[in-house]
């Protein structure tokens, strides 16, 4: 078994990096193990007013969902199916929703914002791929795409896409940690 920890933070990547394997892994299994991120721009996240919407009660911010895509994964592994404005689907391989992206607070005591701090999701007996003899060489790139679905627009809900620099900014960042068994 190799712990596999692959990190990227905002100023050195939009959207996706690609990581080089300098060791040769042989494996039948990937396991997520966790994910641990911290992703609060205002491009990630919506606030509500409750007169534009027509609903009662305080403004509320909504934060977009978030997911990774790895290149090596493919519809034998993983496919991701998401409803879109129209009543149709959109089918994604190899996509996988994790969590939310935290929201500025106000401070206290000032004009400042407080950000939340990083968030840790762990996951149990969660296969990425199950019984499927795998060699990974020396050299080989792999792809890590951060995806979220855009909550801008009066807090509908968009199709998944790729961070880009407004929502994946130099505060961001994520690790994945995968186990190759």
């Amino acid at each position: 078994m190799v712990l596999l920890s692959l990190s990227v933070e905002g100023s050195d990547s939009i959207g996706a990096y690609t990581f080089t394997i300098a060791k040769e892994y042989k494996f039948k299994d990937i396991k997520l193990i966790s994910v641990n991120w911290i992703c609060h721009s205002d491009a990630l996240n919506d606030q509500i007013d409750d007169a534009d919407a027509d609903m009662e009660g305080p403004t509320r911010v909504h934060p977009a969902e978030l997911g990774f895509k790895f290149d090596f994964l493919d519809s034998k592994d993983c496919v991701n199916y998401s409803s879109k404005a129209d009543a149709t689907e959109t089918i994604t391989n190899g996509l996988i929703p994790f969590g939310s992206a935290q929201y500025s607070l106000p401070a206290l005591t000032g004009d400042e914002t407080t950000q939340h701090g990083e968030v840790q999701r762990n996951f149990q007996d969660c296969y990425l791929m199950k019984n499927r003899p795998t060699t990974w060489a020396v050299g080989k790139d792999i792809i890590v795409s951060l995806y979220y679905r855009s909550v801008e627009t009066d807090s509908a809900i968009g199709e998944w896409v790729v961070t880009d620099a407004a929502a994946f900014d130099d505060g961001s960042k994520y690790t994945v940690v995968l186990s190759l068994e």
